[in-house]
């Protein structure tokens, strides 16, 4: 494949669960980061998260004259440590959620405790049962 300028361009797919394990869900904010953390990096022209099949997948798209595929497995290792070293996540069951303001009110409480970085409370429609998703720093998981 041609990638900008006439370069050719090579594409390596990686689990994206031997990355960033412990992740919940393919669409977390992590993935972003760990993008963040390829993107800059010289030879690696572009990353994108796919999803067709059982695993989703970051694909790395990168210029091998500037760096090789191992080399980019690498860094994607590297850097998908990094990440998980720094955030955590948690998935807790809840139950009886009360009134339909119910997750917003336990998303807003733990928001506010230092060292969470995001919640996601999913309540479903029975209300009987919800998730919430915490990433909290490396720090306040050691408390």
């Amino acid at each position: 494949m041609i990638g900008g300028e006439g370069s050719i361009m090579n594409t390596l797919r990686l689990d994206l669960p031997l990355l960033l394990p412990e992740l919940p869900d393919a669409r977390d904010a992590c993935v972003g980061r760990l993008q963040a953390l390829l993107s800059p990096r010289r030879g690696i022209l572009k990353t994108h998260l796919r999803e067709a099949g059982d695993t989703p997948e970051l694909c790395v798209h990168y210029d091998p004259a500037l760096i090789s595929g191992e080399e980019v497995r690498q860094i994607a290792h590297a850097a998908g440590a990094d990440v998980h070293a720094r955030v955590g996540h948690r998935v807790v069951p809840l139950r009886a959620v009360a009134g339909e303001d119910g997750g917003t009110r336990i998303e807003q409480t733990l928001s506010s405790i230092e060292g969470v970085l995001a919640v996601s409370v999913i309540v479903p429609a029975s209300g009987v049962t919800a998730t919430e998703l915490l990433q909290v720093s490396a720090a306040v998981e050691r408390q």
